[in-house]
């Protein structure tokens, strides 16, 4: 049987520009948040002194291990077809995901 997602116009989207990804014993877990690109004078004191800017995520989406591989290669066959069409994705590094240490 396949699935096949058909939003609707109630359906939640988000933009988000930064990604942090951590997991447990039986889950990864995705969060993905929108860091602003000007920070409010509450924002910028607290990360200069802490040396950290503290974001709310705007989703977390928590997905079982089984289910990594076939996320890594859907991302991977999207990311060719853009690609293709519409030129090389310049990377921005890895500043704007995070991964557990």
């Amino acid at each position: 049987m396949q699935i096949q997602l058909v939003p609707s116009e109630g359906t939640p989207a988000y933009y988000c520009n930064y990604m942090d990804v951590t997991h447990s014993s039986y889950e990864f877990v995705l969060s993905f948040a929108k860091v602003p690109a000007k920070l409010r004078l509450d924002q910028l004191s607290a990360a200069e002194n802490k040396g950290t800017l503290q974001i709310e995520p705007l989703v977390q989406v928590e997905v079982p291990p089984r289910l990594l591989p076939g996320i890594i290669k859907a991302l991977t066959i999207q990311k060719e077809k853009f690609e293709t069409q519409l030129g090389q994705i310049e990377s921005e590094g890895p500043k704007n995901v995070r991964t557990q240490k």
